[in-house]
């Protein structure tokens, strides 16, 4: 929007100063690493990022706090993204992954409406009747999540990958 401004307002101080943000963004792009091979550290980032996944895996469902299963739902995140760049043929994997990062968000969003109905509501019977449906589908997210990150993380499972990952 910015930029259609600029340009339909000829102001050359925005202008400049969008040419100017769009060089450095190619600078911070030609100086990053292309390949695995180029960066040597990307197989402990890769290893790190499973590592964190595994480690914000809660043991159960039953009062998993949402904070919890937010952490947990950005380490998913980075492991998916790390995975698709390092392994792109691991399509089954990735999309599992993926499937559990939209539960976890279903989660999320459940939480936060939750936490809007109670700000604005005046206490009334609808309104706790949502905030009591918001719960309940939102333990029943909980669980199936978890139930899907035991079986893609917990090392006791057969379809788990190996703790030192070393697939790789």
């Amino acid at each position: 929007e910015q930029h259609r401004k600029a340009v339909a307002d000829f102001d050359n101080s925005v202008i400049e100063s969008v040419a100017a943000s769009l060089r450095h963004c190619t600078a911070v792009i030609a100086r990053a690493p292309r390949s695995p091979d180029e960066d040597p550290n990307i197989v402990e980032r890769f290893r790190n990022g499973y590592r964190r996944a595994r480690k914000r895996l809660l043991p159960r469902a039953t009062g998993a706090r949402p904070d919890e299963l937010h952490r947990f739902r950005k380490a998913v995140v980075v492991h998916r993204y790390q995975l698709e760049f390092m392994l792109p043929g691991a399509a089954d994997r990735i999309e599992e992954l993926e499937a559990l990062r939209r539960r976890l968000g279903k989660v999320q969003d459940l939480e936060m409406l939750k936490t809007t109905v109670r700000k604005r509501s005046n206490h009334d019977g609808e309104c706790e009747r949502l905030i009591r449906l918001a719960e309940r589908r939102q333990r029943k997210h909980t669980r199936k999540a978890i139930r899907a990150a035991r079986r893609l993380l917990d090392r006791r499972t057969s379809h788990a990958w190996p703790r030192e990952t070393a697939f790789y």
